[in-house]
């Protein structure tokens, strides 16, 4: 933490479920195939945009860069079914989740709504690699279906335009500067492909 900012990082290098039978011909249900899985990086600027620097389009309150890395998911019904069976043992607790969930999300809207009246200046860089999807016509089957959903980039941008206030129309008109934001959205190549042995 500085004087000027405060910087948060984390990042989570790897996830693998596996299919506990015996001789599974998809032992791995999901992995991740190169890279990170969750990199974030959080930056937090102290009246970056106070007075003067309202207008400097280059300042920002917060810097926010999330990359998902491509995973890997063998998606089988058998397995699925089955986790979705054990996870039924416990409904008590999936309740309660459920509860904190609810009371989580609505923390985040009262803070959404708070940087929404506060005009928080926020500069976006999301790349997510959606992963791969295999489908097996069965768990025995070498035959698949293989969906490979491509990568998408979402960045944002801050510019000025000139807006008459009508408030202050006079003879003259009253013209200011009134900072506006793009959100540019980059879907990537995706594919899907029936594989045969």
């Amino acid at each position: 933490m500085q004087k000027s900012k405060t910087c948060v990082s984390a990042s989570l290098k790897d996830v693998i479920v596996f299919d506990p039978t015996e001789n599974a011909l998809y032992p791995k249900i999901i992995s991740t195939v190169a890279g990170e899985v969750l990199d974030v990086k959080l930056t937090m600027f102290n009246n970056a945009t106070e007075d003067e620097n309202y207008f400097d389009m280059s300042a920002v309150d917060m810097s926010v860069s999330v990359s998902f890395g491509r995973m890997k998911i063998i998606f089988l019904n058998k397995f699925v079914s089955s986790l979705l069976f054990f996870l039924d043992h416990f409904q008590a607790a999936k309740d309660k989740v459920a509860e904190a969930s609810a009371a989580a999300a609505e923390i985040a809207k009262q803070n959404m709504e708070e940087v929404y009246e506060k005009s928080v200046r926020i500069l976006l860089n999301i790349v997510i690699e959606a992963p791969v999807i295999i489908t097996p016509q069965n768990s025995l089957s070498d035959n698949t279906i293989i969906a490979d959903l491509g990568v998408t980039l979402s960045k944002d941008d801050y510019n000025t335009v000139m807006s008459i206030l009508s408030e202050n129309l006079t003879e003259t008109g009253d013209e200011r500067q009134s900072p506006v934001t793009s959100v540019t959205a980059e879907p990537g190549d995706s594919k899907s492909i029936y594989q045969c042995w």
